[in-house]
């Protein structure tokens, strides 16, 4: 990557840490668009890269033949930007998640790839995280078995924020996508960090698949602490504690997995195992790796995908929790999402 050009829009947490990671797969040349102005130790940071640092988008950004533009501004500038500066010149666009505000903007994204043909790959990492690895390797060893659900119980995490991670890590999982979500978001909507302007949701989303294997989603404005999720498979269950790091397993005995599942308390197999969670850095890192050697990561329709269920999510709930069926949904909703 020494002789492509990178650009980083948005030069805030998540921008530094896409800085480092370019840095350290070989890229040399990194231009950075930054309202905000750059601190002198900042600056320090950059070493030997070659950085450009524009206080906005201009002409001179649109000339250039970037290799990957990575847009880390928050959800409302996304769309924005990838419309200003697509072009046949851009080979690859990473976006952080969510990838849009609406259904309605992610439709244009679809268009502005199809017309400039570059790839898109959206930062959903945790499909590369530690601890996701670390517990299918344990059911791998023990016996392959097969994931019927999953049920996160936490705080107030933010269903844009982190429960966008969730869902698209079960439909990774899972292999089909959700095509069914009920809901009740609960009426106070969630604040966050990056600005007063910017909302969130609390509540709980049931969704299915087409082969009837759910994701149940349980947080709360009146819960400040947590996140813990269960992979339910045919013979037992896996619980991960992200906050201690913690993977509890239990398991049948091999012996037993041929029993019917009204036996549910049969002889079984319990581990515990410490495990280690995976900075952003790491997770982001492989998943951009993946990215530009053309390997599978989270796609545009993916991430497309999570908007859509987060949006039926909402209408579910604004009509008392009924069942919103995907392939059929197309009412559209802006969110405040960060």
């Amino acid at each position: 990557m020494r002789n492509k050009k990178a650009l980083i829009i948005g030069y805030g947490r998540m921008g530094k840490i896409y800085f480092n990671i370019l840095r350290e797969l070989g890229f040399k040349s990194i231009d950075i668009i930054e309202k905000n102005k750059f601190r002198t130790d900042e600056k320090k940071n950059f070493n030997s890269i070659k950085v450009r640092i524009y206080k906005s988008y201009n002409s001179n950004i649109k000339k250039e033949n970037y290799f990957i533009v990575i847009i880390a501004t928050t959800t409302d500038k996304k769309f924005e930007f990838i419309k200003r500066i697509a072009s046949e010149k851009i080979k690859h666009f990473y976006i952080e998640k969510p990838v849009a505000c609406s259904l309605a903007e992610c439709d244009q994204i679809k268009k502005i790839q199809r017309k400039y043909k570059f790839k898109i790959g959206i930062n959903h990492q945790s499909r590369f995280t530690n601890e996701i690895v670390d517990i299918f390797k344990i059911v791998k060893k023990y016996k392959k078995d097969e994931l019927i659900s999953m049920n996160l119980i936490a705080g107030n995490i933010g269903l844009a924020m982190n429960g966008t991670h969730i869902i698209e890590l079960f439909n990774f999982l899972v292999g089909k996508p959700i095509n069914k979500v009920n809901a009740i978001f609960e009426k106070k909507l969630s604040l966050n960090p990056r600005g007063k302007k910017f909302r969130d949701f609390a509540g709980q989303i049931y969704c299915r698949n087409s082969e009837n294997k759910t994701l149940t989603i349980n947080t709360s404005n009146k819960i400040s602490h947590g996140f813990n999720i269960f992979f339910n498979f045919r013979n037992g269950f896996i619980f991960l504690d992200y906050l201690r790091e913690n993977i509890y397993f239990n398991f049948r005995k091999k012996k037993y997995f041929n029993k019917n599942s009204n036996f549910y308390g049969l002889p079984s197999i319990i581990k515990f195992k410490k495990t280690s969670l995976s900075s952003i850095k790491s997770g982001s890192k492989k998943s951009i790796s993946n990215f530009l050697d053309g390997k599978k990561i989270s796609n545009i329709h993916e991430s497309i995908n999570v908007v859509k269920i987060l949006s039926a999510a909402y209408h579910s709930s604004l009509n008392r929790g009924f069942t919103v069926k995907l392939n059929n949904f197309k009412k559209n909703y802006t969110f405040k999402w960060a």
